[in-house]
């Protein structure tokens, strides 16, 4: 600052004349001002610049932050519906901003083909996805919306096919099959088994009745009867269904595996993802011990230098995921429960890394029967001669915790009045040791 001050006093001549500076300030003092003010005015200046941005932009930043909690207190649906649609193409935003919404207790209701717009939108104080979250779309989405506002709703699947074709926009069987699986087409009352395999058939249908369309010609027919009907075929399983969601969406919307383990209070331990994603409380680089519930992808697994093996994968829950990394200390222990979209507990350290951002350090894998059964009060074994018999009290006895130990021995049972510590790896050594273990 004293350079500074110094050509704000003098100007900066020297600097000029020997090329340093490429403008001349001749300074205060030059313009005949004198020196004594010149340093007033100086020392007004600078201390005006103390405060003058960082608490100008704090009192913008604490207006701006009053009118958005208003908004979102008082129009929930309408403002994360515009905050949605402000950050459209930042996926994990658009899904942080929904996770939020969804602890509102506002819900998202999937694309409708005759009601969504290209953007999402509100429709009676839930938020309406539109059809730019959709995969295989693109510009598809403005000439159902045209050809919508034009000729009214489309009444059904074939409605639907026949006047987008007749635009010369024949709809193709990945447009079509991302309406169906992202629900758009659910107001067609038919399940999305049947709207699928409808797709050939329709295509079908259009070509042999092209001729008589384009010259006009009525059916003898009623209209019923020429009508494409759909195949009484049961609806698809529910991890289809949802994964198909996601392939089309981008994401599970109407519902996620992990969904089920928090409803049921199997979380009083866990944090979900979303959460600990949101949470600004902990700080950089610093390991906080964590449990959570997620699903498995993208198993990549690489060796060190010592030739020891360790894998990277991604966790995820309905909105977000996260980076994980299973270290070659706890491969050994883990390895057999890590595949690809298996529905686990995780426990390890949570941390946010300048560099490599959000990450969980990997300790333990348990599967959703493991993770139930560690929360157990007790545990029943069965056995079948006295050499089992003790080798479960030694084994009992060197690991010790909370779930009380029950024997089955010749259809009796009987409690040893012992507590075991039921980890992943307590409940491989039992189940690989006895006839039966029952949690």
């Amino acid at each position: 600052m004293e350079a500074e001050k110094e050509v704000f006093l003098h100007g900066n001549k020297a600097a000029f004349e020997a090329g340093k500076d490429k403008n001349y300030a001749p300074g205060c003092v030059a313009n005949g001002i004198p020196e004594s003010i010149a340093q007033e005015i100086w020392a007004q200046m600078e201390k005006f610049a103390s405060y003058a941005f960082n608490r100008s932009h704090a009192a913008c930043y604490a207006w701006i932050a009053n009118i958005t909690a208003y908004m979102a207190c008082h129009w929930g649906p309408e403002f994360y519906c515009a905050m949605m649609n402000a950050f459209e193409d930042i996926g994990d935003k658009v899904k942080g901003y929904m996770a939020l919404a969804v602890k509102r207790g506002i819900k998202i209701l999937p694309p409708d083909i005759n009601k969504s717009t290209d953007r999402c939108t509100v429709d009676d104080g839930c938020i309406r996805l539109g059809f730019h979250t959709l995969t295989h779309l693109n510009k598809f989405s403005r000439l159902i919306i045209r050809e919508r506002k034009a000729n009214g709703p489309f009444t059904d699947c074939q409605d639907f096919y026949e006047r987008m074709t007749d635009l010369g926009k024949k709809p193709s069987k990945n447009i079509l099959q991302s309406l169906i699986y992202s629900g758009a087409m659910d107001c067609f009352g038919l399940n999305r088994n049947q709207m699928v395999a409808m797709i050939p058939m329709l295509e079908s249908d259009y070509k042999k009745n092209a001729t008589n369309r384009a010259l006009g010609q009525v059916s003898l027919f009623a209209p019923s009867e020429t009508r494409v009907l759909a195949p009484e075929v049961p609806e698809f399983d529910d991890k289809f269904l949802m994964e198909k969601e996601k392939e089309s969406i981008g994401f599970y919307l109407t519902k996620h595996p992990v969904d089920e383990l928090y409803a049921n209070g199997s979380n009083a331990d866990c944090v979900p993802i979303t959460d600990l994603l949101a949470s600004d409380v902990i700080p950089d680089g610093e390991d906080v011990w964590i449990s959570t519930f997620a699903i498995i992808r993208d198993i990549r697994s690489i060796y060190t230098k010592k030739e020891e093996e360790m894998f990277f994968f991604v966790a995820e829950d309905r909105f977000n995921e996260v980076q994980c990394v299973l270290f070659p200390k706890r491969v050994a222990a883990n390895k057999h429960r890590l595949e690809e979209g298996a529905l686990v507990k995780l426990v390890g350290y949570y941390r946010v890394d300048e560099q490599r951002g959000p990450q969980i350090q990997v300790q333990e894998i348990l599967n959703v029967d493991e993770a139930k059964a560690a929360g157990l009060s007790s545990v029943t074994i069965t056995v079948q001669n006295r050499e089992e018999q003790d080798a479960l009290m030694k084994f009992i006895g060197e690991n010790p915790g909370k779930a009380i130990v029950k024997l089955r021995a010749k259809n009796r049972i009987y409690d040893t009045k012992k507590a075991i510590k039921l980890t992943p790896a307590a409940l491989d050594f039992l189940r690989g040791h006895f006839l039966k273990v029952e949690t």
